[in-house]
């Protein structure tokens, strides 16, 4: 297909969020993050009666154990899978990928462009995660010491969000070279288990510094109690540029072959 260089990325970006703002999923996980973070406060702390273990705690303190518990079911992460799935394959399932294809930009721009749309979106599902953790954080412990968690905890939100990011973005990757959203999203969902296999594998291999799910609890890594229950998780002391590299590096590698296939996928269908 005869493409056009063109100056419309910008445009398309835009375009793409508004398009994905419209799908209003984005904006039923705004009102649901809080409500299925309150699940977990209710189980900590009214029935494991977490308070009565810890004492007069802090925000800050409170933190930790919140991200742990709601992070570890792995549902938050299962909907950023589907979410960027779903916003890729859609085009495909629909045949608007035909139309946006005929626009003034290449098919990799397209691509990429869509992506950072998606991506803008996990970002900001990411911060309202790691806010209502802040939110509720505060109720649990009366508000004590919440100035002095505000820096800690846009460092949980900044890693979050690079986490986050680079998992879409392996996801928007994998699901641009489907057809249908059932394939987009079992194709994803094969990926993220091949992700944790990985992490499986023998410590003589030396790749456990590579692995983007080995810095899956990293988030709360610089702001853990001393009287913290787990004694170490992987990668905990790795430093922030690492876990960047791996992060993006992991979304960068799952990209490009993407962004050369779908150059000549045959979007006909």
């Amino acid at each position: 297909m005869a493409t056009i260089r063109g100056t419309g990325l910008s445009n398309l970006i835009a375009a793409e969020v508004a398009k994905i703002y419209a799908f209003r999923i984005s904006l039923i996980a705004y009102a649901s993050i809080p409500v299925f973070l309150l699940l977990f406060v209710v189980q900590l702390f009214y029935f494991e009666h977490l308070s009565s273990h810890l004492g007069s705690v802090t925000v800050a303190e409170i933190i930790p154990y919140l991200f742990f518990a709601s992070w570890k079911p792995i549902l938050f992460q299962l909907f950023i899978i589907v979410f960027s799935a779903y916003c890729v394959a859609v085009d495909s399932q629909y045949g608007m990928i035909r139309v946006s294809c005929t626009q003034p930009v290449r098919r990799v721009e397209y691509l990429f462009g869509k992506c950072i749309a998606i991506e803008f979106h996990v970002a900001t599902l990411a911060l309202a995660y790691v806010a209502s953790l802040f939110l509720w954080g505060c109720v649990c412990s009366d508000f004590r010491d919440w100035s002095k968690a505000i820096v800690p905890v846009l460092w949980v939100a900044i890693r979050t969000i690079i986490f986050s990011v680079g998992l879409s973005t392996c996801m928007v990757a994998i699901s641009s070279l489907r057809k249908t959203l059932l394939t987009a999203l079992v194709s994803s969902c094969v990926l993220f288990a091949c992700f944790a296999l990985l992490t499986t594998l023998p410590l003589r291999f030396h790749l456990e510094q590579a692995l983007l799910l080995r810095y899956f609890f990293y988030p709360i890594s610089g702001i853990l109690p001393r009287d913290w229950p787990i004694s170490a998780f992987p990668m905990q002391n790795a430093p922030f540029r690492q876990f960047a590299l791996v992060s993006f590096g992991t979304a960068i590698m799952c990209l490009i072959p993407a962004a050369i296939t779908f150059h000549f996928r045959d979007i006909s269908e």
